[in-house]
């Protein structure tokens, strides 16, 4: 039994309250004097140089203050994604530049994809800076587009950057013979599959505000962030402004999944501020949301599996191609964490994977919760039931047979696993499915309606390290009534960190969580983060508040000491309250000692804990999905009945949370497998940029989720702690698919399985 008193609680998020009333302060919501309301021109064409743009008519138009194009920002290359400064102590870049390519402009003259940025407007309020766009005049020479990514990889394609062949990056990460693996095996097993072009559709659309203050030259944004630090650094680098007169304020924020990791509006605003002198506000319309955003990176991926006939994996090559669409973004960062993770779930000594992100002239591809694993683990973990399927071998042993577990090498990345719990998350998911019994049941369960059952697992990484060295750092003080405020620099994005930091410092203080406080993503106040990414905040950020409060904790018994006359390694705090932990049981208020040390004559002394964490490695965590499906063989119809999702997250600190994150992700993932594809057309042309058009899950579709919370605690991780929120999106798509041929005996490698595309695949198999 736990003996922890805040951490492993359920417990409702601290922000609650300001949420469900309404007082949450979202990005829409500010208002400042004078403020002025920006729109964005955007480009009708896939590809094309601006020859000529006439504003004249536009700044004319009463209440219009300011029209920006490429020829009034600075000629400075960027990428939205960030990427580490290329600086190191040994004098060479950590990770080679050429991994993150530059390859944005604030504006520029050349549109690389409809909805690229072509002008910029500020006015006294949207309706006349929308009026104005339309006094914008554009002469356009279009240029040869390519849309497909593949395509755009052949020689004499339309060049879309200066890169060979339109290839953003390629990433090779291989061990062993390939070959060699292959000659060995009794049986090699060949598919590709297809992945569409999801949108992150958080309920809140993208939004920043930018004020500059023309005499002190201090800039202060408040944007939709999960990255404000990044965001501070790349305004600094194209503005010329110090890093110390930029104050970036992450706004609440209504989700963002990945789609927020990102620099996007907040350079615009913050030219247009500049030119005005007033402060500049712009919020994206929905539709922009879809074109002028991000998106998940549309994938073929080409599996070649190698078995022995007892199910020994001897060789595995994945091939990936990522349509990265017009810009870089973190395209090649997907790609490179494509190499590592679900590629490395499985013992196999001969492994190759070949991964390409593709320029095309579609919108641009992201971040986006999963970061490619759901994208490769749709391929892995079908082609793991057809091997299961000829070797007359059941899913879920042929894949206890062959994962990596607790103490192996994690060969994706050389480092070894402090923790695993998949095994159990198989087993356990497996029991509560009842899988042996109902995959042995009749297929049919109407006139026209068959059932079946499938399954996926999945490998997550909490953070990225070896790729990315990481740091994250936090600041607690204690005040003299004995409360605690912990200051970080994490963005809460409505997935609950900022309650989850809260409960490990009142467990590592021993105070309760009611008098701990959140200050965070505010980078005028808070210490540095890199961001909300990758599942990293909680084992990351968590290790960085836990070891900040201790080093609280540390200072105030230091001072106790000297007050109960014990040494203070004999003292521990508790409910507020330092007292011996042996023997004499005389206590006092932390309260009492903070307020006789700050006002001593002599001796007067502050309680602030400070931190800084950078992992070593990157605490995987693990996962499995069991899904129990209806297909009406008439129509195609797929329909979810049950899903039994078991995820191993090291500790669940708080189990609300974890269930929230296990939901979230299931219901993301079926999104993905079932309706969810942001069609362009041959134009390049978004057909169904809107909640109307495409299709997202309503909760009425949602089935039945059983939820089982496996804790095989990290040694490395705060309290045992590790990631949560992307990787069980990983494998539902696959479970989903999987579970669709054992109903149908029809394996469909494409996503979504819309109605009429599982019906030809019924109507190709009769």
């Amino acid at each position: 039994m736990s003996d922890n008193k805040v951490v492993g609680k359920a417990t409702p998020r601290i922000t609650a309250f300001l949420e469900a009333s309404g007082t949450a302060q979202y990005a829409p919501d500010i208002k400042l004097s004078g403020m002025l309301h920006a729109k964005i021109l955007r480009s009708p064409f896939p590809h094309a140089v601006i020859k000529k743009i006439d504003v004249s008519k536009a700044t004319k138009l009463l209440g219009v203050v300011a029209v920006i194009t490429y020829k009034d920002v600075p000629r400075i290359a960027y990428t939205g994604e960030g990427g580490p400064p290329s600086i190191s102590f040994t004098g060479e870049a950590e990770r080679p530049t050429e991994a993150f390519p530059k390859d944005e402009y604030i504006l520029d003259k050349r549109v690389r994809h409809v909805g690229d940025k072509v002008a910029a407007v500020a006015a006294v309020d949207e309706d006349t800076a929308e009026e104005a766009l339309e006094l914008i005049n554009v002469e356009y020479k279009e240029l040869p587009a390519v849309f497909d990514p593949e395509e755009a990889m052949k020689p004499g394609a339309p060049k879309i950057h200066q890169s060979e062949k339109n290839i953003a990056v390629h990433i090779l990460n291989e061990w062993g013979d390939i070959e060699k693996g292959f000659r060995e095996a009794d049986y090699v097993f060949e598919g590709s599959y297809k992945t569409p072009r999801q949108v992150h559709a958080p309920m809140e659309p993208h939004g920043a505000i930018a004020d500059y203050n023309q005499y002190s030259g201090e800039l202060t944004v408040w944007t939709t962030t999960q990255i404000p630090f990044v965001n501070q650094r790349i305004l600094s680098e194209l503005l010329g402004i110090p890093m110390n007169k930029i104050r970036i304020i992450k706004t609440f924020t209504g989700g963002g999944f990945g789609g927020k990791d990102e620099i996007l509006l907040e350079p615009i605003c913050a030219v247009l501020s500049m030119k005005t002198g007033r402060p500049v506000r712009l919020i994206l319309t929905r539709e922009e949301v879809f074109i002028g955003s991000r998106t998940r990176h549309p994938a073929t991926i080409y599996v070649k599996t190698g078995v022995k006939k007892d199910g020994t994996i001897t060789a595995r090559h994945v091939r990936a191609i990522l349509n990265g669409g017009a810009y870089a973004s973190h395209g090649p960062s997907v790609t490179a964490a494509m190499g590592s993770r679900e590629i490395g779930l499985y013992k196999s000594p001969n492994v190759k994977f070949d991964g390409y992100c593709v320029y095309t002239n579609c919108p641009v591809a992201g971040a986006f919760r999963g970061y490619g694993n759901p994208q490769q683990t749709f391929g892995i973990e079908q082609q793991m039931d057809e091997i299961s399927e000829k070797l007359v071998m059941d899913p879920v042993e042929l894949r206890l047979k062959n994962t990596i577990r607790k103490g192996d090498l994690n060969p994706g990345t050389g480092m070894k696993l402090g923790s695993c719990g998949l095994q159990e998350c198989m087993t356990k998911g497996a029991k509560k499915m009842g899988w042996m019994k109902k995959r042995k049941m009749p297929k049919y369960s109407g006139a026209s309606k068959r059932r079946g059952y499938g399954m996926g697992i999945f490998m997550h990484n909490s953070g990225c390290v070896p790729y990315l060295p990481e740091c994250s750092s936090s600041i607690v003080t204690v005040n003299s009534d004995g409360t605690a405020r912990v200051l970080i620099g994490s963005t809460d994005i409505g997935q609950g960190s900022s309650t989850i930091m809260a409960q490990i410092a009142a467990e590592e203080l021993g105070i309760s969580l009611k008098d701990v406080s959140v200050t965070s993503a505010d980078t005028g106040i808070v210490p540095f983060d890199q961001g909300t990414y990758g599942s990293r905040t909680t084992y990351i950020m968590g290790n960085a508040v836990m070891l900040a409060a201790r080093d609280a904790k540390n200072q105030i018994l230091e001072l106790a000491s000297k007050v109960l006359g014990r040494k203070a390694e004999n003292l521990e705090i508790n409910e507020g309250k330092v007292r011996v932990k042996k023997g004499n049981k005389r206590e006092i208020p932390i309260s009492k000692i903070i307020v006789g040390f700050q006002f001593a004559p002599k001796e007067g002394k502050i309680v602030v804990g400070k931190a800084s964490f950078q992992p070593l490695g990157n605490a995987p965590y693990f996962g499995a999905q069991f899904m129990e499906v209806e297909v009406d063989t008439e129509t195609g119809q797929v329909k979810v009945l049950r899903v039994v999702n078991a995820q191993d997250v090291g500790k669940a600190i708080n189990p609300t949370a974890v269930e929230g994150q296990m939901n979230g992700t299931v219901y993301m993932g079926m999104g993905l497998a079932l309706t969810e594809d942001q069609v362009v057309d041959e134009k390049g042309r978004s057909l169904n940029p809107n909640f109307t058009e495409y299709k997202l899950l309503s909760a009425s579709d949602m089935p039945k989720i059983d939820l089982i919370i496996v804790e095989d605690k990290e040694p490395s991780g705060p309290f045992g702690a590790k990631g949560v929120g992307e990787g069980g999106l990983d494998p539902t798509a696959a479970a989903l698919a999987n579970a669709v041929y054992d109903a149908l005996g029809v394996r469909v490698k494409q996503m979504p399985l819309l109605s009429e595309t599982v019906y030809k695949y019924i109507v190709g198999k009769k």
